[in-house]
């Protein structure tokens, strides 16, 4: 159904100048148990409140410590009103709350640390608590040295230095990974606390915004609001670069939500909205958390949740894994329903945690406004939203829920993680909660406690569960204490999860060859989960093995599932970079080919394309930078399908001919056509199947084999570069000797970033017959987006130009109408922010008479 905007958009402007006659219709602040009757959850769910204002306010995240005490980040100073008065005052906090008797409510309540700007990260260490503010990466460690529950200390723990930009781009979290890492949003960067000292190592930027967690096996979540998307580059590990999302990794329909609260105060505008008000599509998602708990149903486990705070929901996605693909679901889709939604339009999750009690609690800032002043200007649309329903007079609320199950009682023991030694900690590694077995693993780390180390290598080996072993080999790892040994085993461990995650673990000793062997046993076998993580990790250690892998699974049809990471592999390879500009259908072609080359058409051309050398001289001639192979697509399929004969270029060889190639199928020719184009040096377009046939059914009934002269009087061919063409450009005019040099490594390049009216012009002493101009960017991404192609055939007058625009690949060929060309020019019609303007190889094509 389609919907018009049209009378919703009356409906509020005409609401906005009443509102300036009339008395504004403010949405009052609802007690908690007022609150709970506007909510709606799945059956049996209900929440209950945990904190609320005024012991909390405005808060944001939490985190809890060893002994389940609860830290509270509260940003006080959050959009007061809708101007952001005082955002940037160091009025904001972060409270403790600890349950002193065991009852499951927080009686005991302080500040501990006060005067904070917006504060955004929390890291709890077994001596203190580290924070981070907003405008800055400097983390502060804070300790309370009397245990009065307000620190008394403060000492620059991290430096990071100054960071801008809006408030709402800037770093959350931080999580401390399965792997020892910590992990934060919207950086390209993780940290590591080991012995007293913090180390960085930069990795691929996520791209998340405000909310982080990771699943049992070490995996770090991330949500991107801003563009509108959810989940994000999900695939894989973050450490491994971002991989885009496969088209079957989720439906179009997670992303529709369904909200029962009404007032369109989404920045996004009305496009975002349905007639009746309600939100139709992800715009502010947030705060996000894999379940981990015990004390819930079990089929909530391992499904991630998180909030969309503009709609007044939670949503829940069912995460699955198949053949490699990690996919999700919406299960109340069909029935246009959420996890938790609500009527109040104070309802406003932004973060949600497994609990030490094994629950699931959630961070509600319970406000008008949650949007960040940049959007909420007089004059926008979103000023005139606020304005109308009162939405800045509501704030100093807070709320943390807890998420409870009619069928399952909360387990209110104490943790005390903090008082027990290394060898009590260790039982907890094999809790079902994963709240306590994260606790475990990081205090052990911390303490440093080698003590342990046999007890671990002892339930790395016996541990009842997969998530006992894996946190076993992990603690192993944060102590210092892995092998070659110990590693081999992980690898070798019956539980798929746990081997995947052995070869992260094992990167460290890719050099020992059984455990490299151990990798390329596990990358042939039919699991593809294995073979996903198999290929990153050889990618990330540069091993030499990945080309390999490569070439013996991409092309396997039950390996399809896994064409979004072979797509992004191979740009990253070096043995593979020429493939950059192929989309995966054509890189299956070339893999196919080279695999027809290796078994057939080195007898004669030799492995590396040059012609086999005999005793009597060549067998067949070089394949690399020939006019036939680099010329017209229509060539090299004739000269595979129906052979060729006689000298070429004036050299007789002694195979004297190249048999015919008629029996073999569409895709057999296009793959070998494909990779002789693009190996060897050469940089050509694939060949599509689709040519191959229409070529097939123009010769069908050819029975001859093809002589030079014959293509050359049916087909254009390559003209060849003469010294006295005059080259010239708008910028850095000294380079364009690499375009015709045969060269794909060296370039012409314009030295200077892209700019609308930058131009490439080539002058012919005569006039030359043309059709077409081939230019090739190779593997990198300075190719220009959108020109046009201007031919002269005196050097002075101007044909009226052929515009290109959007170009998405790095070769292009431009076709025209065959004419005399003394000249021709490209001029970029725009510039590509931040890249320069590069051409590899250029190839003109004609008649050469």
């Amino acid at each position: 159904m389609k919907y018009s905007y049209l009378p919703l958009l009356f409906a509020l402007t005409f609401s906005w100048q009443l509102g300036q006659t009339e008395e504004k219709k403010v949405i009052p602040a609802l007690s908690p148990e007022d609150f709970l009757k506007t909510v709606e959850l799945q059956e049996g769910y209900y929440l209950e409140p945990v904190l609320i204002e005024p012991q909390i306010l405005e808060p944001v995240d939490i985190a809890f410590d060893g002994n389940g005490k609860m830290y509270v980040l509260e940003m006080r100073t959050y959009m007061q009103d809708a101007d952001y008065s005082g955002e940037m005052d160091p009025k904001s906090v972060v409270s403790l709350h600890e349950d002193t008797n065991g009852d499951g409510k927080y009686d005991k309540h302080s500040i501990f640390a006060k005067d904070l700007v917006l504060p955004r990260k929390l890291i709890l260490l077994d001596g203190g608590v580290v924070i981070g503010e907003t405008n800055t990466h400097d983390l502060y460690l804070y300790k309370d040295t009397n245990g009065d529950g307000v620190s008394d200390t403060k000492e620059l723990w991290y430096e990071g230095g100054a960071r801008g930009g809006n408030m709402e781009h800037q770093p959350h979290g931080f999580v401390w990974g399965l792997d020892n890492w910590l992990y934060s949003t919207y950086n390209n960067f993780r940290l590591r606390y080991t012995r007293g000292k913090v180390e960085k190592e930069n990795i691929g930027g996520n791209q998340g915004q405000w909310g982080i967690t990771q699943d049992d096996y070490g995996k770090v979540w991330y949500v991107n609001a801003g563009g509108e998307r959810g989940p994000i580059h999900y695939q894989s590990h973050i450490e491994y670069g971002r991989f885009d999302q496969p088209d079957n990794a989720f439906t179009k329909d997670t992303k529709i939500v369904w909200p029962i609260d009404n007032i369109p105060d989404v920045q996004g505008g009305l496009r975002r909205v349905r007639e009746d008000n309600t939100l139709n599509h992800y715009t502010a998602t947030c705060g996000q958390v894999v379940f981990r708990g015990d004390r819930l149903p079990a089929e909530l486990k391992g499904n991630i949740f998180f909030s969309e705070p503009v709609g007044r929901l939670i949503r829940r996605l069912v995460i699955t894994e198949e053949n490699g693909t990690v996919k999700l679901t919406h299960p109340y889709h069909k029935e246009k329903q959420e996890f938790i939604r609500s009527s109040d339009p104070n309802f406003r999750v932004v973060n949600a945690k497994t609990a030490p009690d094994g629950t699931m609690y959630l961070v509600d800032m319970y406000r008008g406004i949650i949007q960040q002043g940049n959007w909420t200007r007089p004059g926008s649309y979103l000023r005139g939203v606020i304005d109308e329903y009162g939405l800045d007079k509501i704030i100093n609320h807070g709320r943390i829920w807890r998420l409870r199950h009619k069928d399952f009682d909360v387990d209110h023991k104490k943790p005390n993680m903090l008082n027990e030694t290394s060898k009590q900690l260790v039982k907890h590694l094999n809790h079902p909660n994963g709240w306590w077995r994260e606790q475990a693993q990081k205090l052990i780390i911390l303490k440093g406690d080698k003590s342990v180390v046999s007890d671990l290598i002892q339930l790395s080996k016996e541990g009842v569960t997969p998530l006992a072993r894996l946190h076993a080999y992990w603690t192993l790892e944060g102590l210092d204490a892995l092998n070659e040994t110990i590693a081999l085993a992980m690898l070798k461990d019956s539980d798929e999860k746990v081997a995947e995650s052995g070869m992260r673990l094992s990167e460290r000793f890719i050099k020992n060859q059984k455990i490299k062997d151990e990798y390329l046993r596990l990358a042939v076998g039919k699991n593809k989960t294995l073979l996903k993580q198999a290929l990153l990790s050889l990618k990330k250690t540069a091993s030499p093995e990945l080309g390999q892998i490569i070439e013996q699974t991409v092309s396997l049809p039950e390996n399809e599932s896994l064409a979004w990471l072979f797509a992004g592999l191979v740009r990253s390879s070096p043995k593979f970079k020429h493939l950059a500009a192929m989309s995966l259908e054509e890189q299956k072609l070339f893999h196919k080919g080279r695999g027809i080359f290796k078994m057939l058409c080195i007898e004669c051309h030799g492995e590396d394309a040059k012609g086999k050398e005999t005793d009597g001289g060549k067998m067949a001639p070089t394949l690399i930078n020939s006019p036939r192979v680099l010329g017209p697509q229509e060539t090299i399929i004739e000269v595979i399908m129906n052979g060729l004969t006689g000298p070429l270029d004036g050299k007789n060889y002694l195979a004297g001919m190249m048999f015919p190639n008629k029996t073999q199928n569409d895709e057999w020719i296009a793959a070998v056509a494909t990779y002789v184009r693009n190996d060897f040096g050469n940089s050509g377009t694939a060949v599509s199947p689709k040519v191959v046939s229409k070529i097939r059914k123009k010769t069908k009934d050819r029975v001859a084999l093809w002589t030079q002269s014959d293509l050359e009087a049916k087909y254009d061919v390559s003209i060849p570069f003469k010294k006295d063409w005059k080259l010239t450009a708008s910028h850095n005019a000294k380079d364009l000797k690499y375009l015709f040099d045969g060269d794909i490594e060296r370039r012409y390049s314009s030295s200077t970033k892209q700019e609308a009216g930058m131009w490439v012009q080539i002058e012919f002493p005569e006039p030359l017959n043309l059709s077409s101009v081939f230019i090739d960017a190779y593997t990198t991404n300075d190719y220009g987006k959108s020109f046009e192609f201007s031919i002269s055939n005196n050097g002075s007058d101007w044909n009226k130009p052929i515009v290109m625009k959007s170009i998405k690949q790095q070769k292009t060929n431009i076709k025209f109408k065959p004419a005399k060309v003394k000249s021709f020019r490209i001029k970029l019609l725009e510039g590509s922010k931040g890249s320069y303007w590069s051409i590899y190889e250029m190839r003109l094509f004609g008649r050469s008479s």
